[in-house]
């Protein structure tokens, strides 16, 4: 496999993505992400890769462990206002699109090149 980071699909849940939130660290939202999260848990996770899960909600990686992973989400303000803290991802998550052009399909094989859109409207 080469080094580069991809999009990882999960169906998890309350069970298997927990809020790992820290009092020093509140703007950061910060999940322990087990890998009975995703949809194939035998993939090999990166840092820096992304999580998409079914939800609607994107994490980005940033640490891998035996059997989970550290995970920030990444979140959509809706505030129209800064992009520090986010705001809440209700009532937005399925208005995130992705379309994949190159190559015309949803199935991305690996090696091959890629290029996504994310398009998001705000509420």
């Amino acid at each position: 496999m080469g080094k580069s980071n991809g999009i990882i699909y999960a169906n998890g849940n309350d069970e298997n993505i927990v809020n790992i939130i820290t009092a020093d660290e509140e703007t950061t939202k910060d999940y322990d992400i087990f890998y009975s999260a995703l949809e194939d848990p035998t993939i090999r996770i990166r840092i820096d890769n992304l999580i998409l899960n079914s939800d609607g909600r994107f994490f980005r990686v940033k640490e891998v462990q035996d059997n989970k992973c550290i995970a920030t989400l990444l979140s959509i303000s809706s505030s129209g206002g800064n992009s520090g803290g986010g705001g809440t991802l209700i009532g937005l998550t399925e208005r995130i699109k992705i379309v994949p052009t190159i190559p015309e399909s949803s199935f991305v094989i690996n090696g091959k090149t890629a290029i996504f859109k994310f398009y998001a409207r705000s509420g």
